[in-house]
């Protein structure tokens, strides 16, 4: 079985796939500035696709948790 994408359109559609497992995967190491670059970048290509904006929120969310965990640990020392 030979699979090459034939389009750009399916070239397009397989690196917005592509990013949005790699974002998934950095949420889960917690590298949420990676994972928000890849969402972003995945949302350029498909801008209305629910798993990938669903991916960006919870980059953000993710990203404003962090920073205040960082800050308050810093008032703890």
């Amino acid at each position: 079985m030979n699979y090459l994408p034939q389009t750009t359109e399916n070239v397009d559609k397989m690196s917005a796939v592509l990013l949005s497992n790699r974002c998934a995967a950095y949420l889960n190491l917690e590298m949420y500035d990676k994972a928000l670059e890849d969402a972003k970048r995945c949302v350029q290509i498909e801008p209305e696709w629910s798993k990938v904006l669903k991916h960006l929120n919870i980059c953000g969310q993710c990203i404003v948790l962090n920073t205040r965990k960082t800050f308050c640990k810093s008032f703890e020392e």
